[in-house]
């Protein structure tokens, strides 16, 4: 019984060190600028690809929302990247959110991509969002530990952001929510 539990433990630990490994791996693989691997990606697809892969964690009361706009031209990146990207945010918007909705909307806006995932999730106070792309930073200590995050998330994100000579800014209101705003341009 008890060598079960201390299995289990080890289990969890084994993936969230090898998760962090991974992230970290990726991290400075990007932050290398060693990314020049470039094609024409429907957005859409990579969004929809995204939706289906998360909907194991979306929660009882909460919806994952995308509408696709058949008018967004084709992006060139490198597909696992933007993915990466999605995944990334979608997936803290449902941790954060118990009940309402995450919503993904992309769209073309002159010369660029836009990108805005929201959810109706815990939120964050105005002095966290300055921080909230720093390695490691935790705006909830405790809840992050508990879900097995390690930390990057927000980082690669930002750092994919730049990759692709975009801009990301995030508004957030406690008990409100939270919005994510990417725009790369094309």
């Amino acid at each position: 019984k008890m060598a079960h539990k201390f299995l289990d433990i080890i289990e969890i630990e084994a993936e969230r060190l090898s998760n962090l490994i991974s992230d970290t791996l990726l991290l400075s693989e990007i932050e290398s600028k060693q990314d020049t691997k470039r094609e024409p990606c429907n957005v859409n697809l990579v969004i929809s690809e995204v939706v289906e892969l998360l909907q194991p964690k979306v929660k009882e009361h909460v919806r994952l929302i995308f509408q696709p706009d058949p008018s967004v031209k084709p992006y060139s990146c490198n597909r696992d990247r933007l993915k990466q990207l999605l995944i990334n945010l979608v997936d803290n918007g449902l941790k954060a959110t118990e009940f309402g909705a995450v919503t993904i909307v992309c769209r073309t806006m002159g010369n660029q991509l836009v990108l805005e995932i929201s959810d109706t999730g815990i939120g964050m106070e105005e002095e966290q969002l300055d921080r909230i792309f720093e390695r490691f930073y935790r705006v909830d200590k405790g809840r992050s530990k508990a879900q097995g995050g390690t930390g990057l998330g927000l980082s690669i994100v930002k750092h994919i952001v730049e990759l692709y000579n975009g801009t990301i800014h995030v508004t957030s209101k406690p008990g409100v929510g939270t919005e994510f705003t990417v725009k790369l341009p094309y």
